[in-house]
């Protein structure tokens, strides 16, 4: 019995080569053997069953000539499929491509408008809260020996270039409004960025940045559940400092309403001391926590009661009973996804705005950091007894344990950092300094972040 199926281009080679072989094509070969068909139903066969077709099986050069035809198709059929998959892989680099370029686009910002009193230092303390910065380029002129008034501010991620523009577009900086928007070379930016967010699915994730280094993914997580049930709550962790995060991440809601509420919400909220930035997320955030897929792939499913968040009254926390499953599935979770359970915690039993009041009243004490400013007029009047006379002064409050004396490159305001061994002896040097004068010149001191001061940032 045999059955001749092909596509057309492969029918038609197999034509070629039995007609280049002196025996007649598909078609004249299939009416030379229906020739010699006995066609029959047999007995039993009922009349939706099709009639079968008994023929002679070639035989000699004939045999031989058409499984040389069948290796042929066989071999073209598989030629085609290598070459669909091939434009596939090349329709997705390409696709991959234009997407890492429209994210590179998005993620610079214009900034005009820039007064003549406001400096490097200043810009970059301006727009470093939207998230991580990559480059500041200030328009320089060299034979005014001053900047042009404008600048380029590019980030590592369009979400933060988005939320700077968003944010900072007729701000006043140093008595000057801020004209803060897309380079002019960024086409429909708009639709750019909405074909990145149905590319990555990411309708119902929002990016948040300038997050209190003290916080922790299951305390944002309980703020951010006032609004709807989270999937994950995951911070882009530090990679000199695995146990801490950077200040920003992103948060995936069940569906897309909760997470427009969020960002409508919470952008500007103050948490900790710190505003909050949140907006929608352009990136997918398994491309920068390649951890987090593999969280989400072992974390259980858990039952709707288990997730269950009141939207309409974001402070009321849940009965005792669905605290406590949750907090068990939170547990089970921690156990299955082992190096990656910092990223999906255990949920806490506080939720909403109550959340809020407690974590602001954590986050508010004293640091031990201080920072003392308008000690000298520029770098150039540093000495080698600077450091040595502010630390014996200092040291007249407690003990000293760190000083810097940051001077900015481009002849900014010199800082001067001390961290002192108890939060009491910093709190005794600010009510003691603030105000005084110091070389004629009249001292502010306040606090400083400990993570920003021990991991080198002294510009926040």
């Amino acid at each position: 019995r045999v059955r001749v199926m092909a596509d057309r281009p492969a029918r038609s080679a197999i034509d070629s080569l039995l007609t280049s072989n002196g025996l007649p094509a598909t078609n004249a070969l299939h009416n030379q053997w229906e020739q010699k068909t006995l066609l029959g139903r047999g007995s039993g066969c009922g009349r939706r069953h099709r009639p079968c077709a008994i023929v002679q099986r070639p035989t000699g050069d004939e045999a031989v000539r058409l499984e040389a035809a069948k290796r042929f198709a066989l071999e073209l059929s598989i030629q085609r499929a290598l070459q669909k998959q091939s434009q596939h892989n090349q329709d997705q680099q390409m696709l991959n491509m234009r997407r890492a370029q429209a994210q590179l686009l998005l993620s610079r910002v214009y900034v005009g408008g820039i007064g003549s009193d406001a400096n490097e230092e200043a810009l970059r303390r301006a727009f470093m809260p939207f998230g991580p910065m990559r480059s500041l380029d200030v328009g320089w002129d060299p034979v005014q020996q001053r900047h042009k008034g404008f600048a380029f501010v590019e980030y590592d991620l369009p979400e933060a270039a988005t939320l700077a523009i968003d944010s900072m577009n007729g701000v006043v900086l140093t008595g000057r409004t801020l004209r803060v928007s897309r380079p002019s070379n960024v086409p429909q930016p708009a639709q750019l960025v909405e074909d990145l967010v149905q590319q990555g699915g990411l309708q119902s994730t929002v990016y948040v940045c300038n997050v209190h280094l003290d916080l922790t993914e299951s305390e944002l997580r309980s703020v951010f559940e006032a609004f709807g049930p989270v999937k994950y709550c995951a911070l882009v962790p530090d990679p000199k400092r695995p146990e801490r995060h950077k200040g920003y991440g992103y948060i995936q809601y069940e569906t897309n309403q909760a997470a427009t509420d969020a960002m409508g919400s919470m952008n500007n909220f103050d948490l900790g001391g710190q505003l909050l930035r949140v907006g929608r997320a352009i990136t997918n955030p398994t491309t920068l926590m390649p951890g987090l897929a593999a969280a989400l792939a072992n974390q259980p499913a858990k039952p709707a009661a288990a997730t269950g968040t009141q939207a309409a009254e974001p402070g009321q926390p849940p009965p005792a009973q669905e605290s406590a499953a949750a907090n068990q599935q939170g547990a089970a979770a921690d156990r299955q996804t082992a190096g990656t359970e910092q990223m999906l915690e255990a949920e806490p039993t506080v939720r909403g705005s109550e959340a809020r009041q407690v974590l602001t009243q954590r986050l508010q004490r004293p640091s031990r950091v201080v920072t003392l400013r308008n000690l000298v007029g520029s770098a150039s009047e540093l000495d080698d007894q600077f450091q040595e006379d502010v630390t014996e002064e200092c040291a007249k409050f407690g003990t000293v344990a760190n000083l810097v004396v940051f001077a900015p490159e481009t002849g900014g305001t010199v800082v001067v950092f001390v961290r002192f061994a108890e939060p009491a002896e910093a709190v005794r040097a600010i009510e003691g300094l603030d105000g005084r004068y110091f070389g004629g010149r009249r001292v502010g001191a306040d606090f400083y972040d400990e993570q920003l001061f021990e991991s080198g940032n002294y510009t926040g």
